[in-house]
């Protein structure tokens, strides 16, 4: 009788035992589903987070394309401007070329420049309907310059604008190329024409006097000693003119 209770009290022990192991292994169970289910729930939202940087570098790649389009664009825009600019270059090189393409010695220069004047004078029926008039005028100011030794603002600006573009221009330019005589004015207070020629003369000078309407001047067509250092220069019978 003694023994019973004891065999009673041991198999009651087994069982609470075996009810406690399965709750115990039940609530394992339990945490370690929560432990998946939290560490399904962190993939779940790193997953998003990579959604969504991939659809910010999506959208980064899109608006990169978009730059890209525009730097195309906008590179295409200016080699169409510089193509027209260079057009219009080669157009206005081509009219120039028209003008200027000639050798620059004299007897072309003379000629264009009269042929110039002519087309100028007769402009809708001579002119080339390539070339302004402004082309014209500048090309006949510059061989004008080149072939006078003038100053183009001077010739295009002062002489241009006095005379008419005519053969007069032309003889008020030949006139001026002429060697400009050496003339004397005799100090009549110290000498006379005639004793002031017959004292020159007399020095190898070759001179006349000026003209009947001067009673005291002398031109002086070839000297061999410089007018400027003559004892009568400096003793102030004659003034150089």
């Amino acid at each position: 009788e003694s023994d019973l209770p004891d065999d009673d009290y041991g198999v009651d022990d087994r069982i609470e035992d075996d009810a406690e192991k399965a709750m115990n292994e039940e609530d394992s169970d339990i945490e370690d589903d929560e432990e998946e289910d939290e560490d399904s729930m962190i993939d779940k939202e790193a997953i998003e987070e990579d959604d969504d940087d991939s659809e910010g570098d999506i959208d980064d790649d899109d608006a990169s394309k978009e730059d890209i389009e525009d730097v195309d664009s906008d590179e295409v825009s200016d080699d169409n401007e510089e193509v027209d600019k260079e057009k219009s270059l080669s157009t206005n090189i081509d009219i120039d070329d028209k003008l200027t393409s000639s050798t620059p010695d004299l007897e072309t220069m003379t000629r264009r420049i009269k042929e110039t004047i002519s087309i100028l004078n007769d402009f809708t029926n001579k002119r080339d309907v390539n070339i302004s008039r402004s082309q014209y005028l500048t090309q006949l100011s510059m061989d004008l310059s080149n072939y006078y030794s003038y100053n183009n603002y001077i010739m295009r600006d002062v002489i241009m604008e006095i005379f008419p573009i005519n053969n007069e221009l032309l003889e008020f330019l030949e006139a001026n190329e002429i060697q400009r005589p050496i003339t004397l004015r005799t100090n009549t207070l110290k000498t006379r024409r005639r004793e002031l020629a017959q004292s020159l003369i007399s020095r190898g000078v070759n001179l006349d006097p000026i003209g009947e309407w001067s009673k005291v001047g002398l031109v002086v067509f070839e000297t061999p000693v410089p007018l400027g250092a003559t004892p009568e220069y400096l003793s102030g019978k004659y003034v150089l003119q």
